[in-house]
């Protein structure tokens, strides 16, 4: 009778260990809840990601080739090295803030400071950004060739080494951004190209 009682627990050990190690999983569902989650490297081609929550993600050198990610929340997304070529990113919101508890921020960094997010090296390839608000963001050698940037705000971005060929920018706010030379500054009222 104790040993059936021993096996029995241990069967339930191991499956409640099981369970927790698919929780720790992303299901990849619209509106998923992935917040947190080293995801580097993963393979999510063709992934319906809508309304995911994806803030403080490793997206690093993920493949999100063909990706909706249509009103994603990717505050804070690690996303460099990251193939996003095709994907879907309208009003994605890809802004970053502060996190009171991480510990190396600075002492005096209000808790609603906006960082950027990073993307350089990403390939956006054909992506649909339109609306997203990208203000700060290093797009540094970033592969936007033919991306749809319609109403993308792109103020005080960083797009040095960018490929911008075919890439659409009706309406998007260019405003401080660094252009692909890496010295050119756009002028304040930039709005669809950089003055």
């Amino acid at each position: 009778m104790i040993c059936r009682i021993a096996i029995i627990f241990g069967l339930f050990l191991i499956a409640s260990q099981s369970f927790a190690q698919d929780q720790q999983k992303c299901i990849v569902l619209p509106e998923t809840d992935c917040a947190g989650m080293n995801l580097s490297g993963k393979d999510f081609r063709n992934a319906n990601l809508h309304k995911a929550k994806l803030t403080a993600t490793n997206l690093s050198k993920a493949n999100l080739v063909g990706a909706n990610l249509s009103e994603a929340s990717m505050n804070n997304v690690n996303l460099s090295g990251t193939d996003l070529a095709g994907a879907n990113l309208v009003k994605a919101n890809l802004t970053a803030r502060r996190v009171h508890y991480i510990k190396h921020w600075q002492k005096n960094t209000p808790k609603d400071k906006v960082f950027p997010a990073n993307l350089s090296r990403a390939n956006l390839k054909g992506a649909d950004l339109s609306g997203a608000n990208l203000s700060d963001a290093n797009l540094a050698r970033c592969n936007l060739t033919g991306a749809n940037l319609t109403e993308v705000n792109l103020a005080g971005a960083n797009l040095t080494g960018a490929k911008l060929d075919d890439a659409i920018f009706t309406n998007a706010i260019l405003k401080n951004a660094t252009w692909t030379d890496g010295k050119k500054k756009c002028s304040e009222d930039s709005i669809g190209a950089c003055n």
